[in-house]
């Protein structure tokens, strides 16, 4: 059975803090990819790339030495693509784990760069949720096309 889950827990660290001293919102993106891209490798082992990041919102504040943790599952798979949604909850270091508030929260869509077969096909739990995503998806990149084609 393949891995269609994974979540982390680290500390926010100082370094990750903006100027005004909460959790900057490109970090947030970074640990999101990161966390996402693991799972699209745990699920079928080849190389991805980020080929598209989709309805993220960044809207918790946390500090220094919160805990963050991040959670990715898998939504869909195509032949060529793997599409995570991913949330990243904070806390402080002494709530339980039940007092956790949202930060940060979006899909992204790995595209597998390597390998002759397909991507594993993945059955969603959710397929009108899967449904629902391929079809703001569909829309979202004909809207681009059409803006940047004129």
């Amino acid at each position: 059975m393949r891995q269609t889950e994974l979540t982390f827990e680290i500390m926010l660290r100082p370094e990750w803090l903006n100027g005004s001293g909460t959790y900057h919102g490109g970090e947030m993106l970074k640990l999101m990819d990161e966390l996402c891209g693991s799972l699209a490798t745990v699920y079928d082992p080849r190389t991805y790339v980020t080929g598209f990041i989709h309805g993220v919102s960044l809207t918790g504040s946390p500090t220094v030495r919160n805990i963050i943790r991040g959670y990715a599952t898998i939504c869909y798979t195509t032949p060529r693509t793997v599409a995570v949604e991913v949330t990243l909850y904070y806390r402080k270091r002494s709530e339980a784990r039940d007092k956790e508030r949202v930060c940060a929260h979006g899909y992204y869509i790995f595209v597998g760069i390597d390998g002759d077969e397909p991507i594993a096909p993945f059955e969603p739990v959710d397929p009108g949720k899967a449904a629902g995503l391929k079809k703001e998806l569909a829309a979202y990149l004909k809207e681009s096309r059409q803006l940047v084609n004129g």
